[in-house]
């Protein structure tokens, strides 16, 4: 005889099934340190970085974001998983132009000398499984929470309107309840164990590329002061 399924056993389910946001942010939590502590990023933190440095680097970041919401629309066209976590308010490639405009660098040829392929950096091309793009998209869309204080410190900093560096504040005061609400939509899809390791995978190799990036950074920016 087939016993009837407890009315509560999705719900028990799914509250004894590992947080895969949680395991995301303890998995990443050295690397995320090693990013947050950088010099570069502490130069940012306390705006003691020029307009025009910032704006080198944020040209570099905006490569990274594109390459990730390529790969995010195109996985979202074949999984419902990932249609569900990527929304049109995560797009930053209009806050990034219009920040670099506002900086002073849109259309320039002039781009920070390390930068190199968002994919190449992100070593993408050895991703075993796509939806590693999902640990590159959940790293990006977290750097909004500390973005929106960077962002009044830039702005204070440069003297700019309080709407612009969007890029770094997409969210504005929906920030947290966004935030929220994609980890628990994170939390709410299911994974099978090699998906959630390559999604793990995918957020400690952004966080390997963005700490090289500003490795390289600075070692470019001492080599022309040299």
């Amino acid at each position: 005889m087939t016993r009837a399924k407890c009315p509560f056993a999705h719900g028990i389910d799914a509250f004894v099934r590992e947080s895969l946001a949680a395991r995301l942010k303890e998995s990443t939590k050295d690397l995320h340190q090693q990013a947050e502590f950088h010099p570069l990023q502490q130069s940012i933190v306390r705006g003691e970085i020029s307009r025009a440095d910032y704006a080198r680097f944020a040209n570099a970041m905006r490569q990274i974001h594109e390459a990730m919401e390529a790969a995010m629309a195109k996985l979202a066209k074949s999984d419902a998983r990932v249609r569900r976590l990527f929304h049109d308010h995560h797009r930053r490639l209009h806050h990034f132009d219009a920040d670099l405009a506002l900086l002073g660098s849109v259309g320039s040829a002039e781009q920070i000398e390390c930068s190199i392929d968002a994919t190449e950096l992100l070593g993408a091309t050895r991703f075993a499984d796509p939806l590693a793009w999902l640990g590159v998209f959940y790293v990006l869309e977290g750097s909004s929470n500390g973005g929106q204080a960077i962002a009044r410190v830039l702005r204070r900093a440069w003297d700019l309107p309080a709407v612009s560096l969007r890029s770094l504040d997409p969210h504005g005061s929906a920030t947290r309840e966004r935030w929220q609400e994609f980890r628990a939509g994170l939390d709410a899809c299911e994974f099978s164990p090699s998906e959630r390791e390559s999604i793990i995978a995918g957020a400690s190799a952004t966080f390997r590329g963005i700490v090289l990036l500003m490795d390289n950074y600075v070692e470019a920016t001492a080599a022309s002061m040299s």
